[in-house]
């Protein structure tokens, strides 16, 4: 009488006469499951086979079975041989003029999909912990990338000491020599008014500008944590010159400025970038110097453009000694330098590519023997 029901149960089924706890019959896909596609389990007692909850380890019992119910994830055991993750459903049924109850049990092998799901778990915690260590490890190169150009930092202001120290010496030349002339005007009994307010604007324009120097010089060290902010390229490139320009007219090399107006921002670490543009820009006056007296009219030209709205170009030129092939090449390799040894590590422009490469820039060099070298950074716009 149970023929029908078997024939619409595709997943393995029993029969069990739950007055007596003994099966009445099972179907052909749970022989095969029990590894007994021949057998006879007609008679068998329930309790031959075992039906308990993974979680909490709790049994199935007759009782359980008795009543239309749902488990999910029962560990089903017969022998020693045969465990399975299964999911089980349990449907009452009643037959026979006396209404005589039977429980019809349907189960689904899960073992599969369970070690699939534990194989994913497993997966998944690995990505986890990979993702933390990739975390890790991009934290750590961060900071030493910061330490990599806080160090440039602090060597390019070694190498530009004797410039600053200059810029400096200017406005206490200045403030040295009005407060002269006015100590003068007192001794001689003619200082006026108007006197006394002409030396103390001097004095406090030139205390004025070693307050910028200074201020600026403090910003410069300073460590480049900040996130990218709007930035004016012109701003940048006239605080590289606070430190360089003087360097420049003591070398004898003219500064060209060709600036476009109503210039776009960009996004940046203005510090950085001001970073990378000093690299340029010694770069571009030791090589100038290294032709010596073969040219006449040492300069650096500064051109910056907008020629569209994705980018701002910032263009160096100098009529320097130039660049073989090779040199071009390398010169952004890390320790890749052509100076004497104890005049320079390599590091600077590969700092400078590093900064540049974060703010989304591309650089094109240009450059031969004794012809100069020109370099083009395209810096995309702030959106």
């Amino acid at each position: 009488m149970f023929e029908d029901i078997f024939m619409e149960v595709v997943d393995p089924a029993i029969v069990v006469d739950t007055g007596k706890g003994k099966i009445e019959t099972a179907n052909v896909p749970f022989l095969e499951m029990i590894a007994e596609p021949g057998g006879v389990v007609k008679g068998k007692g329930i309790g031959n086979f075992r039906f308990t909850r993974a979680f909490g380890n709790l049994p199935v019992t007759l009782e359980d079975l008795s009543e239309n119910s749902y488990y999910e994830d029962v560990i089903f055991e017969h022998g020693k041989d045969i465990r399975l993750q299964i999911d089980l459903k349990v449907r009452i049924i009643t037959a026979g003029d006396k209404g005589k109850r039977y429980s019809v049990l349907m189960l689904r092998d899960i073992s599969e999909r369970k070690k699939l799901e534990s194989d994913l778990i497993t997966k998944h915690k690995a990505l986890v912990e990979a993702h933390a260590g990739l975390q890790k490890a991009h934290a750590e190169a961060e900071s030493f990338r910061e330490q990599l150009v806080q160090s440039g930092k602090l060597a390019a202001l070694g190498v530009l000491a004797a410039g600053i120290a200059h810029e400096l010496n200017q406005p206490l030349t200045g403030i040295r020599g009005f407060s002269q002339e006015m100590l003068f005007d007192i001794k001689r009994g003619m200082l006026e008014e108007k006197s006394i307010s002409s030396y103390a604007t001097e004095i406090v324009k030139n205390v004025d500008r070693m307050k910028a120097i200074i201020q600026h010089l403090r910003e410069f060290v300073r460590k480049s944590t900040e996130p990218f902010v709007p930035t004016d390229v012109v701003e940048v490139i006239n605080g590289a010159f606070i430190l360089l320009r003087e360097q420049f007219r003591a070398h004898g090399i003219a500064i060209e400025e060709e600036f476009d107006k109503n210039l776009p921002k960009i996004l940046s670490n203005p510090n950085e970038l001001e970073q990378a543009f000093l690299n340029f820009l010694t770069n571009a006056r030791d090589a100038v110097d290294a032709r010596g007296n073969e040219v006449t009219d040492k300069k650096v030209k500064i051109s910056i453009k907008n020629p569209d709205r994705e980018i701002v170009q910032v263009v160096f030129e100098d009529n320097g000694i130039g660049m073989s092939v090779d040199t071009k090449n390398r010169m952004f390799e890390p320790f890749f330098t052509t100076k004497e040894v104890g005049k320079g590590m390599g590091l600077g422009m590969s700092i400078t590519h590093s900064i540049l490469e974060r703010l989304g820039a591309t650089i094109v060099v240009e450059s031969e023997p004794l012809k100069g070298t020109v370099i083009k950074i395209n810096l995309p716009v702030a959106r």
